[in-house]
């Protein structure tokens, strides 16, 4: 309840922010294919705000922390059609 509250505040203040649900699962996950899920979804996040920024900067004079700071507002994301996933 206090996710989907949070997740509500931050998309009422605009934020670029995503809500992950896994089925059968409490605050810990225990199962593999959730663990997994859950691997998934940081390594894309990684990959789309700091691997990708990193690269859309070579040859640029700017650093990547001034293109993740254009971010500031995002808390989370991931594959956008995951069913698993409420995006609001």
């Amino acid at each position: 309840m206090q996710s989907e509250r949070f997740f509500s505040a931050l998309k009422g203040q605009g934020a670029l922010c995503r809500l992950v649900l896994l089925p059968l699962e409490s605050h810990g996950y225990q199962g593999h294919e959730s663990v997994m899920h859950c691997l998934w979804e940081m390594d894309r996040w990684l990959q789309k705000f700091c691997v990708d920024a990193v690269d859309d900067n070579e040859g640029n004079n700017n650093t990547p922390s001034a293109n993740l700071q254009e971010d500031k507002n995002l808390v989370g994301a991931g594959k956008e059609n995951e069913p698993a996933s409420q995006n609001m």
